[in-house]
């Protein structure tokens, strides 16, 4: 008995192109490059501050921004992992370094195991964060219908309805 072939139509994923998602990207590289250079050399505390504020902000702005879109657009989810992995490793790096410095323990040495380890902390974080943003709108979704469905309830039974 011969088996008959199915039709079936493949998907064809035209790639998702965000170019200020990119360019986000590379701002907070940029960013992070200069840090660590003005860290190392021991550069102006105010320069490495303005810097690091800075590029909360524009990893702030992004996530504000396009928030909605990440869960269906692939390069604005991946533009946006990068932005929350870089603001969490910034404060776990802000905060190691502030309590070696008052510790008396910050060395040449110390500084490039530091910025060395906020590098593996990053990846870390990244690769972890994979497919967030779809499970944060999943369960929005649910949460969405779970109201909807109480609120149909409560307006059925009566108990709902202001008199």
């Amino acid at each position: 008995m011969k088996k008959k072939k199915i039709n079936r139509k493949k998907k064809v994923q035209v790639p998702q192109k965000h170019g200020l998602g990119k360019a986000v990207e590379w701002v907070l590289v940029l960013c992070y490059a200069a840090i660590a250079v003005l860290f190392y050399q021991q550069g102006p505390d105010e320069l490495v501050g303005c810097i690091l504020i800075g590029s909360f902000i524009v990893s702030a702005l992004y996530i504000y921004i396009y928030k909605g879109q990440a869960a269906t657009n692939r390069a604005i989810d991946t533009a946006c992992r990068f932005c929350i992995s870089y603001m969490i490793t910034m404060v776990a790096l802000f905060f190691y370094v502030l309590a070696m410095l008052r510790a008396q323990q910050l060395t040449s040495t110390t500084v490039v195991f530091v910025l060395i380890g906020s590098v593996v902390v990053f990846y870390c974080i990244y690769t972890s964060t994979k497919g967030l943003m779809q499970r944060f709108a999943v369960l929005k979704d649910e949460s969405k219908k779970v109201k909807d469905e109480a609120k149909k309830g409560l307006s059925e039974t009566g108990n709902g309805e202001s008199k």
